[in-house]
C-alpha cells in the first residue's frame, strides 16, 4: 500500500514540475494564424523566414534580402503577412492535392532532403551558414514538402489557364522599357579564393590610387581566359552577369568600376564601358510574358482562396516573428 501511495505522490509531483515546462512551450510556440481546419505556429514561419533567407543568398548574394523584406515605409509587416499566407496556402494545397490522389512518399522526400544536403555540404560557405541557423533535418524536410507542393498546385494552375495573345502583345506593349536591356563591355578582376578577401581589396585600393585598370588585373586577376586581355570578358548583357552583379552594372557609367562584390565563386571587381541599350523583340520575350501573366493570375487565385476560407491572424503574435536582415 505504501509503495502504491509513493508512486502516486511521484507522478503527481512529476506532472505539476512538467505542466509549467508544457505550458512554456506552448506559449513559446503561440498561433499566429488560423482556419477552421488548421493553424500556423511561431516555430514554423520563423524557421520558413530563416531557410528562405538562405535560399536567397544562396542565389542572390547577401546584399538584395533586405530589398525583398523590408516594404518602402521600413515595416516588415507585409513580408511576415506573405510568409504566414504562404503557408497557410500550403497547409491548404496538401489538403487539395491528397483529394486529387497526389501525394508524396517519405522515400521521395527523404532523397529530395539528401540531395538538399550534399548540396549544401559541398559549398564551404553555404555550409557555414548553414549551420549557423541550427536547423534540423525534420524542419528542413517540411521546407522542401511545402515547396513540391506549391510546384505541383502551380504546375495544375497553370494546365488549366490560357493566356491569350492579345493579352501578350498588351503587357509587351504596357510594359516595354522592362524590355529594353543594356548591353555593354565587361572586364573583370577575379579573385576566386573566397577566402582572400585581403587580395581583392588590395586590388580596389591599387584602381582608387589611379592605377589602370588593365594593370591591376595583371597583378591580381586570376581568371587566365581575360587575364592577358585587360580583363575584358566580351560584350555583356546584364542577365549574363552574376546575380549579385546585376543590378551595380544597370546603375554604373561608362568606364566605371564597382567596389569589391562576394560571390559563392569568389571575389569580383569589374568595369563596363561603350554601354548600348537595346529592345527585345516580342517574340524573345513571350515565354516570359506568359510566365509573367500565369504568376499573376495565380496569385491573384491565392488571394481570393485565403479570403474564401476565412483566416484569422493574431496581431500580437506576429509581432514576435523575428527576422534578420
Amino acid at each position: 500500500m505504501s509503495i502504491k501511495k509513493n508512486k502516486f505522490t511521484f507522478i503527481c509531483a512529476l506532472i505539476l514540475i512538467l505542466m509549467p515546462i508544457t505550458f512554456l512551450a506552448c506559449k513559446q510556440d503561440e498561433i499566429v494564424a488560423s482556419t477552421d481546419k488548421f493553424d500556423v505556429r511561431l516555430s514554423e514561419v520563423n524557421d520558413n523566414i530563416k531557410l528562405a533567407k538562405f535560399e536567397y543568398n544562396s542565389i542572390f548574394g547577401d546584399d538584395s534580402w533586405k530589398s525583398v523584406v523590408v516594404s518602402s515605409d521600413g515595416s516588415t509587416e507585409q513580408f511576415k503577412k506573405s510568409v504566414i499566407d504562404y503557408l497557410i496556402m500550403s497547409h491548404y494545397k496538401d489538403e487539395e492535392n491528397k483529394k486529387n490522389g497526389y501525394s508524396y512518399s517519405e522515400e521521395e522526400l527523404n532523397d529530395m532532403l539528401d540531395s538538399a544536403k550534399q548540396n549544401i555540404e559541398e559549398d564551404k560557405i553555404k555550409s557555414n551558414e548553414y549551420k549557423s541557423l541550427n536547423i534540423d533535418d525534420h524542419v528542413l524536410k517540411k521546407y522542401i514538402r511545402d515547396k513540391m507542393i506549391e510546384n505541383k498546385n502551380q504546375e495544375e494552375f497553370n494546365k488549366r489557364v490560357k493566356i491569350k495573345e492579345e493579352d501578350i502583345k498588351k503587357y509587351y506593349k504596357d510594359k516595354i522599357n522592362e524590355f529594353k536591356e543594356k548591353e555593354f563591355d565587361c572586364y573583370q578582376i577575379w579573385i576566386k579564393n573566397p577566402n582572400d578577401k585581403i587580395k581583392a581589396e588590395n586590388a580596389y585600393k591599387d584602381l582608387k590610387k589611379g592605377m589602370d585598370f588593365s594593370t591591376v588585373v595583371k597583378k591580381y586577376s586570376e581568371d587566365e581566359n581575360s587575364k592577358n586581355k585587360g580583363g575584358y570578358i566580351g560584350k555583356i548583357k546584364k542577365e549574363n552577369l552574376i546575380p549579385e552583379l546585376r543590378e551595380k552594372a544597370l546603375i554604373m557609367r561608362d568606364k566605371e568600376y564597382t567596389g569589391v562584390v562576394k560571390s559563392k565563386d569568389g571575389y569580383f571587381i569589374i568595369k563596363i564601358d561603350n554601354q548600348r541599350n537595346l529592345t527585345k523583340t516580342l517574340d524573345s520575350c513571350r515565354t516570359k510574358i506568359k510566365d509573367d501573366l500565369l504568376e499573376k493570375l495565380y496569385q491573384e487565385n491565392n488571394k481570393k482562396i485565403i479570403n474564401r476560407i476565412g483566416v484569422k491572424y493574431y496581431k500580437d503574435n506576429i509581432k514576435k516573428i523575428k527576422i534578420q536582415l
